[in-house]
């Protein structure tokens, strides 16, 4: 591992400290977010599946990044490594995004507890704050499961706990948990068959792996600036090539700002400015961009989480002479609001929806869903938004439908934050929360919704086509990257070079037959023209079965299909 010249980063930790206090505590975290956030990318590029979910990083890397905030301002009030810890853990639960997001919350919860009482702590402390925290992390999982970042926090606390028994002190304390962090993440490769299969390594494992070699560094007095935190076994260069430009494309779809400038860029001379370069130097400060003008004035539209960046950008142009700046997340929750059930008579319960697309988000609200929550692949809204999602329901209780595998966890713990009661029906798919919400009945109780619609989205049979991020070989079936690929019931099906054979072969693998309802919900990849002409083939393909298309409107998906 390059570990740098080992000199003192921005932080105040110059040398390693006998004894952790909250300031040297923050400076910790502070360093493991700063090296998670430029290895995400790699976490993201280790999903077992090739498909456009590449979020355990970004999950990993948001959460860490807020923890990293708290604990910085409230160091700036006092040295107390119990205040710092319990600020940790208290964003870390609201702001924790998808499993792996939710999983280091409660990885900050445990760590809280064992600093409980602890103006600063040693090595011993240390080590029992770990075993708290892979106590506490293990009891975030209804069923764990080894192989995962699970065995690797439990294999560094229990490190930690033998090198400090062994008279050592924080700092090599922590690099032997680093260690046993590394050998771990390399082992659970043999440890579950689907990593095998895919020959990748855990990916929030790797995170874990990644954060505490951040915290190792900075113990020792170093600097992780320009530090590279190797995968163990090594990961295909095409996955992590293709997580960047996903990633550049999608990090901030559905949240942050739409910020819109105009500019008076005329130099006097008459020159044009150069368009292009404007498109590129947004495109690294922002994504959605649109940029058009002529030689007086350049429009700028891009969607980002940092607006004052691209202020400031567009200010070394020319005069901003209109600027509008809109929070999109409040956008959303006005687009909801307005779909919402009238509130004279909200009924018993109300329904709220996660996913992305307004397509998808239109049928949610038809189905009486008072509020969609954007989120999905790559963009899992916090437990913070939606448990104020959830408070914002208009009855006394909500259903939850989250709609993806990684939101789940995430539906269930901002379920057990918010002040209203809520039930989560566990869809893991947005085909299954649509089958969920047909049977939704708001004037009906609350627990009888949840059996019935429970029932309802086990009945169908979910399906997904999309461009393969990487090559690899699952459940006998090969895919290249950037060839199509289908996805039946979390397992994949069919790939090759044709959207027209992998959607045959798909649907065949579903068993597809005259009596069958397939809905086909059409993604941002796909025109309206060439969908309509794809339902029109399958419906010659597969004789009587009854085609429906549905404009979705998802990003990445060519296809979400539903199979009744």
């Amino acid at each position: 591992m390059d570990v740098g010249d080992g000199t003192a980063g921005a932080g105040r930790v110059a040398a390693p400290p006998s004894r952790i206090d909250g300031r040297d505590l923050a400076d910790l975290v502070e360093a493991a977010d700063q090296l998670l956030g430029t290895h995400k990318r790699i976490a993201n590029a280790l999903n077992v599946f090739p498909v456009p979910d590449g979020d355990t990083g970004t999950n990993m890397s948001m959460t860490m990044n807020a923890v990293a905030g708290a604990a910085r301002r409230e160091a700036e009030q006092g040295p107390s490594a119990e205040a710092v810890a319990r600020a940790m853990a208290r964003i870390a639960l609201m702001e924790g995004r998808g499993n792996s997001g939710v999983i280091l919350s409660q990885f900050f919860r445990g760590l809280s507890e064992g600093l409980s009482g602890l103006e600063s702590f040693d090595a011993g402390e240390l080590a029992g704050a770990l075993e708290a925290a892979a106590e506490r992390s293990y009891g975030a999982v209804g069923e764990p499961v080894e192989g995962t970042m699970l065995t690797v926090i439990a294999s560094a606390a229990a490190e930690a706990r033998r090198s400090a028994d062994a008279g050592l002190a924080v700092a090599p304390t922590l690099e032997t948990a680093r260690a046993a962090a590394e050998a771990t993440v390399e082992a659970t490769e043999e440890m579950l068959a689907v990593l095998k299969e895919a020959g990748v390594v855990d990916s929030g494992g790797y995170g874990i792996q990644v954060i505490l070699t951040g915290m190792s560094i900075r113990a020792a007095g170093g600097s992780v600036s320009g530090v590279e935190v190797p995968v163990p076994g090594g990961a295909p260069e095409t996955a992590v090539a293709l997580s960047e430009e996903f990633l550049e494309r999608t990090e901030h779809v559905g949240f942050g700002y739409c910020t819109q400038l105009l500019v008076s860029a005329s130099d006097g001379g008459g020159a044009e400015p150069d368009l292009g370069e404007i498109r590129r130097r947004a495109g690294e400060l922002a994504s959605s961009v649109v940029v058009v003008g002529d030689a007086d004035l350049v429009k700028i539209h891009v969607h980002t989480e940092r607006p004052d960046e691209m202020v400031e950008y567009a200010g070394t142009l020319g005069e901003i002479i209109d600027r509008s700046i809109e929070d999109m997340d409040a956008q959303r929750t006005e687009f909801a609001a307005a779909h919402r059930g009238a509130a004279a008579d909200p009924g018993q319960v109300s329904l709220l929806a996660v996913c992305a697309g307004p397509g998808l988000a239109g049928v949610f609200a038809e189905q009486g869903a008072y509020e969609v929550v954007a989120g999905g692949p790559t963009m899992n809204p916090s437990v913070r938004v939606m448990a104020e999602a959830i408070d914002r329901a208009p009855a006394d209780a909500a259903i939850v439908l989250p709609n993806d595998g990684n939101v789940v966890a995430t539906a269930r713990q901002a379920a057990d934050l918010a002040s209203k009661r809520a039930l989560v029906v566990p869809t893991e798919t947005v085909q299954q929360g649509v089958a969920a919400a047909v049977s939704f009945d708001p004037d009906s109780d609350p627990d009888d919704n949840l059996e019935v619609m429970v029932e309802a989205a086990g009945e169908v049979r979910s399906a997904s086509v999309t461009i393969a991020t990487r090559d690899v070989t699952l459940d006998g079936v090969r895919a290249r990257a950037g060839g199509y690929i289908g996805v039946l019931d979390g397992a994949l099906a069919a790939a090759g070079p044709s959207l027209s054979a992998v959607l045959d072969e798909l649907l065949a693998a579903a068993g597809v037959d005259d009596d069958k309802l397939v809905t086909l919900y059409r993604g941002e990849p796909v025109t309206e023209a060439e969908s309509a002409a794809e339902v029109a083939r399958l419906r010659d393909r597969f004789g009587d079965a009854e085609f429906d298309l549905i404009a979705g409107g998802q990003p990445h998906y060519h296809y979400l299909v539903s199979i009744e």
